[in-house]
């Protein structure tokens, strides 16, 4: 028997402080493979992006493409949370866009901003862009988020609505928003008359 375990840690250092048990890490200490953070290693971003697509390509029957600008803003992006975010993230735009091609203004803000406070970039992220728009269609930037119009806000909404079969926590953590301003929004625009559930 063979068992594969994962952290963030150091656990040979760990097992010195006496955090972790040191005749357990000898057991597990077979073979390290140390993978760098994802911000560490901004080239596999369009292969990893490319992957958890096409698995939410064949879930939502939906044939999904990415912008070279948000490309290059996720690779901006510090990631706290490392490929699990990178892949939540993305699974979340999938289920509230109406279209099939993200841009930047899919991403949550944080992404955006990455762009708007960035420096020019390096030439070896440039290469990369490049590499990555030779298979990626390229649109023109549409507007900023708080530019966007009322309806696309209320379709939004809706959609998000309707993937958490009306349970409002879930809408607003897929809209990134807390479940007082999603029904604040829901009244402004008069969505209060459905059925809903507060349950998560």
């Amino acid at each position: 028997m063979r068992i594969i375990v994962a952290t963030h840690k150091d656990l040979r250092e760990e097992a010195r402080r006496g955090t972790f048990r040191s005749d357990l890490f000898y057991r597990l200490n077979v073979l390290t493979i140390h993978i760098p953070a994802l911000r560490a290693r901004v080239d596999d971003m369009p292969l990893l992006v490319q992957h958890f697509l096409q698995r939410q390509s064949r879930l939502l029957g939906r044939s999904f493409t990415i912008t070279a600008e948000a490309m290059v803003a996720m690779q901006r992006y510090n990631w706290p949370g490392n490929v699990r975010e990178l892949e939540n993230m993305l699974e979340r735009v999938s289920y509230l866009m109406p279209k099939d091609t993200i841009t930047l203004d899919d991403l949550p803000m944080e992404f955006q901003q990455t762009i708007e406070s960035s420096e020019p970039r390096k030439p070896d992220e440039a290469r990369s862009n490049q590499d990555w728009q030779q298979d990626t269609p390229v649109t023109e930037k549409s507007r900023a988020l708080k530019e966007h119009s009322t309806d696309a806000e209320v379709q939004a909404i809706l959609q998000a609505l309707h993937v958490s079969n009306g349970q409002l926590t879930r809408a607003a953590a897929l809209l990134g928003i807390s479940r007082t301003t999603l029904w604040r929004k829901m009244m402004k625009y008069s969505l209060n008359e459905g059925t809903y559930s507060l349950d998560a």
